[in-house]
């Protein structure tokens, strides 16, 4: 059932998170979303209401080069602030290598008609690393029954 304090998007991958410049993650589809949040198909996601949220994220992906590669990825708040807490890292050593940026759950606070999106970026060579499928982030507004 939906419930007005979470929202879960599912991302289908194909993007290349190895450049220097962050690139955020385009959510594809949404399997649970309440009254708190706004999503249009898009990476961004508005937090509609003032509170405490737990967040988590996964983004499955694999090396298209035969290098060392770092992938990093962080949760960028109203398009400039990075939220340390949403910090997460992956390396791969060779052509096929998977691996998974991810997070566990933390807790951070938003003010009403915040937006964040999440971010993946080069932190080693260079190359191509692509987002795979089942990449998804879940946002819960603490304190509140489903």
């Amino acid at each position: 059932t939906t419930a007005a304090n979470e929202i879960f998007l599912t991302h289908t991958g194909g993007t290349d998170v190895n450049n220097i410049i962050a690139t955020a993650i385009e959510w594809d589809s949404v399997g649970v979303s309440g009254s708190s949040y706004f999503w249009s198909g898009s990476s961004e996601i508005q937090i509609l209401d003032a509170g405490d949220y737990e967040i988590s994220y996964n983004i499955p992906m694999t090396s298209q080069s035969n290098k060392n590669i770092a992938i990093g990825m962080n949760l960028i708040l109203n398009g400039s602030t990075v939220i340390d807490l949403s910090a997460g890292g992956a390396w791969m050593g060779a052509t096929g290598a998977a691996a998974n940026v991810g997070v566990p759950t933390f807790i951070y606070t938003f003010a009403a008609n915040d937006v964040i999106l999440l971010a993946g970026f080069r932190t080693a060579a260079d190359g191509s690393v692509l987002t795979e499928l089942t990449g998804s982030i879940m946002i819960k507004k603490k304190n509140t029954l489903q």
